[in-house]
């Protein structure tokens, strides 16, 4: 996995994001639509990441079922494990 990502990769893999979610999930209702938004404006932000404090997430659940491990879209998900 890389840890530098380009202008235009970073709109790439946001936009596979979107495709991906929206294909496993079919709505970005409630908390599934947040974390997407979230994660999405991490993904074309230089130096962004989402933290969240557990993996027990809607939107962790669809993208573990869409991408492998070593994907880039892990690289911009932090687990804090606080609260």
């Amino acid at each position: 996995m890389r840890f530098s990502y380009s202008k235009a990769e970073r709109c790439d893999l946001a936009s596979e994001v979107y495709t991906a979610v929206y294909g496993g999930s079919e709505t970005f209702t409630g908390a599934l639509g947040r974390d997407l938004a979230y994660l999405l404006g991490a993904i074309v932000t230089p130096g962004g990441r989402c933290e969240w404090r557990s993996p027990n997430r809607a939107i962790v659940r669809v993208l573990a079922h869409e991408f492998p491990h070593d994907h880039a879209v892990w690289f911009f998900i932090a687990y804090t494990g606080r609260g």
